[in-house]
């Protein structure tokens, strides 16, 4: 069973402006990751990079633990499954693609989407702000609740 887990997405939040703002982050039933934002394209190496900024400080912590994360291609690549697997992360890979009810970050990014709303940037500095603020200040007790929503219907062999 899944009982150690945490996961990882990328995210785009759009003030009600012109603004835009991608950003990378992971949540765990304790914690949560520093929040990357990303500037430009995406791809193998710009992802470990991500991966990287996001968890260096939380390692220790996250070893032995299994990563759901969302499932663009570079990020079941060798170059990311090996950084995870040095750093003694495991991957949950056999689950259905573009499934967020089973990924409880797409839950905390609907949650900071529907807090954003209420605010109304009106700079992109102020937008990044304001995403950085709410990933911060999301109760922990949110978080585990979407966390302990998600169906337990692994089988980590």
């Amino acid at each position: 069973l899944l009982d150690s887990a945490w996961s990882s997405t990328t995210n785009t939040f759009q003030s009600q402006v012109q603004f835009r703002v991608a950003a990378f982050g992971a949540i765990w039933y304790n914690g949560r990751s520093n929040l990357v934002f990303i500037r430009g394209q995406t791809n193998t190496t710009t992802y470990v990079q991500h991966l990287q900024a996001a968890l260096n400080t939380h390692l220790r912590r996250l070893r032995g633990y299994y990563l759901i994360h969302d499932r663009p291609i570079w990020a079941h690549t060798t170059l990311a499954h090996d950084w995870l697997l040095s750093n003694g992360i495991r991957c949950v890979d056999n689950y259905p693609a573009v499934s967020p009810d089973l990924n409880a970050v797409e839950s905390v990014w609907s949650w900071m989407n529907r807090y954003m709303q209420r605010n109304h940037p009106h700079s992109q500095q102020r937008l990044e702000r304001l995403v950085q603020q709410v990933w911060n200040t999301i109760p922990q007790n949110v978080i585990r609740g979407y966390i302990n929503h998600v169906p337990n219907i692994f089988v980590i062999k």
